[in-house]
């Protein structure tokens, strides 16, 4: 399972070492991951559900019951 953790960090060894002779290159967890577009995007998917679940509730309110459920769409 260790071994399934890291093959982001091996995904780009064979594209050959474009940093000079010396120079250690380390791809650290913070690079991969930032905590602000993590959020901005479950808020961005959230209001989405939140939409499309509450979208057709609000229409069926409007109506009555025998017609919301003989709708034939």
């Amino acid at each position: 399972m260790i071994a399934g953790r890291n093959w982001v960090f091996t995904l780009f060894e064979r594209y050959g070492n474009s940093a000079p002779e010396g120079v250690d290159t380390i791809v650290s967890f913070d690079m991969l991951f930032s905590p602000w577009i993590f959020c901005a995007g479950f808020i961005v998917c959230l209001l989405l559900n939140l939409f499309s679940a509450l979208w057709p509730a609000w229409k069926a309110l409007g109506k009555d019951i025998v017609y919301s459920l003989n709708q034939k769409k």
